[in-house]
């Protein structure tokens, strides 16, 4: 997903959806019980991010040689993962950027509006606008290419599921060297797939991994996987 020329990542998680889990449920039933399967898909997110390191919130932009490789273990450690399913919805497309943050938005959500009819593209879309920095604090990564990354968590009525959304773009330090930002007119990198969360593999196995994995709600997963605002 990233390459040497990459300076740092930002990353964002959001929940869409009701969370009826029941928060006094015992381990097992978080497994076991579907209407739980958004605190199951919590916890399992969680797990892998402490397996690999991935602490956006801990680690800041400077130290994008440590949270870069361990973003790219968790996403990969995800997808390998038996109790998700990637599905046929998965796009890649060039971004033509203006400079503007307002086009940088309204070319994500007209994107998404399109083709496969993504749902709550003005939702995703300013979620990832909100992910731009407002200036750069550390002068080793004042211009370069960053990742903006942002996992959506959802619960519908029928299925548990992931959507992850990425840009990869390059950003820079004004001219005045006070940190502020700005985009440069150019073509991004947008990315967005999903991953379904197996019911059945999680009933199945509910006993082994209520032994294995901690359990964390959907905020609490959703605050781990949040950078600091900046």
């Amino acid at each position: 997903m990233t390459n040497n020329t990459t300076s740092t990542l930002i990353s964002g998680a959001i929940f869409i959806g009701d969370d009826n889990s029941d928060s006094h449920a015992q381990p097992v039933d978080v497994f076991k019980n579907p209407t739980n399967h958004i605190t199951a898909l919590s916890s399992i997110l969680a797990h892998f991010a402490k397996k690999t390191g991935f602490s956006p919130r801990r680690h800041q932009q400077h130290q994008s040689s440590l949270i870069i490789p361990a973003y790219d273990e968790f996403i990969k450690d995800a997808i390998a993962y038996s109790a998700f399913q990637e599905t046929n919805f998965k796009e890649t497309k060039a971004l033509p950027l203006d400079g503007s943050l307002f086009q940088f938005e309204q070319a994500i959500r007209e994107f998404l509006q399109s083709g496969e009819g993504w749902t709550d593209a003005p939702l995703i879309a300013r979620s990832l606008r909100d992910l731009v920095p407002g200036y750069i604090p550390d002068p080793a990564v004042k211009n370069g290419q960053w990742i903006l990354s942002l996992l959506i968590l959802r619960n519908n009525t029928d299925k548990v599921y992931i959507q992850h959304a990425q840009v990869t773009l390059d950003i820079f330090e004004d001219n005045q060297g006070h940190g502020v930002v700005y985009i440069p007119k150019q073509s991004a990198k947008f990315e967005i797939g999903e991953l379904e969360l197996l019911a059945p593999f999680l009933i199945q196995n509910a006993q082994k991994l209520s032994e294995e994995l901690p359990i964390i709600n959907v905020q609490g997963a959703t605050e781990l996987l949040n950078s600091p605002k900046i």
